[in-house]
């Protein structure tokens, strides 16, 4: 998040736009890219130019009239200019809202992060809206191109992966139905998924390293993990 939110402060600097409501989920991804932006503003000595206010996460039983609330308090502010700081299935469910509340009306301009990208990258979104979109292509992206179109369902769901990885005790799972069609068109592809494939890889490098070191499982955690993945280096995607 720290990529999006530089690139989020280099629009409002860019663009001399002199106040921004940031309209963010109360959650660990919105407070983050949100408390990132007003870190970048802070350093700069410029956090006049940020208004905040926060919504309620619903990732269930999604109440309108809270998202109306928001909407409501967004419109009482003296921007114009709106940062949505929400997780993509909240994108889904607020942008309508917001549509018929007025902000895709002529009088705001509306910018989403990254939760955007799975909402509406292959759907219609409202006129007006932008969003920014962290990007990922180094010299072995080609490569993880590949990689990803040679994948099948079977190698992500179904009992045998479920009995290696006990994937049914993750607390998020796959917003879309993973299908043949998901590893077919790798210029579809979510231009974050290289980020997470680096970070994943290299708490994986970590935890190997600390296990030929004769660490335990069980000790592979905290400082001593963060430790080493501080020395983690390899060439990401």
């Amino acid at each position: 998040d720290s990529i999006q939110a530089a690139g989020q402060w280099r629009f409002i600097a860019q663009f001399q736009v002199g106040s921004v409501t940031y309209l963010y989920g109360e959650e660990s991804y919105g407070e983050g890219l949100f408390q990132s932006v007003s870190t970048l503003a802070a350093q700069k000595g410029e956090s006049y130019r940020l208004e905040a206010a926060s919504i309620t996460h619903m990732p269930s039983d999604y109440d309108e009239e809270v998202a109306k609330a928001a909407i409501a308090q967004v419109k009482s502010m003296s921007s114009k200019v709106l940062f949505l700081g929400l997780q993509s299935g909240q994108c889904l469910l607020f942008i309508p809202v917001a549509e018929a509340g007025g902000l895709f009306d002529s009088t705001y301009q509306v910018l989403g992060g990254d939760g955007m990208t799975n909402s509406y990258l292959k759907g219609a979104a409202p006129l007006g809206l932008m969003w920014f979109d962290p990007v990922s292509e180094g010299e072995l992206f080609a490569d993880f191109q590949t990689m990803w179109t040679k994948m099948q369902p079977i190698n992500v769901t179904g009992a045998e992966v479920e009995a290696r990885y006990g994937t049914s005790t993750f607390q998020e799972n796959a917003l879309d139905p993973i299908t043949d069609q998901t590893f077919t068109f790798a210029e579809g592809l979510s231009t974050k998924l290289p980020f997470l494939f680096d970070a994943l890889y290299t708490f994986v490098l970590a935890a190997n390293s600390l296990l030929n070191k004769g660490i335990s499982i069980g000790d592979i955690r905290g400082t001593k993990l963060l430790e080493e993945i501080y020395t983690s280096d390899f060439t990401g995607w």
